[in-house]
């Protein structure tokens, strides 16, 4: 669901993903952290600018 959301719209952000999965922050920060580390992800950004973008 996160990876075809980034790949219509380009890129997600955590908040994003809390109002797309209905899950709670530290599980958006974990899934997204998740996709990252299996090369799926790629953070851009810092803080409130922070967003996934795909690989």
């Amino acid at each position: 669901m996160v990876l075809s959301y980034v790949n219509t719209h380009g890129k997600i952000t955590r908040l994003e993903a809390i109002e797309l999965c209905r899950i709670s922050e530290d599980q958006a920060s974990r899934l997204l952290r998740r996709l990252a580390v299996a090369k799926r992800l790629k953070l851009v950004g810092q803080r409130r600018g922070a967003h996934y973008v795909l690989l």
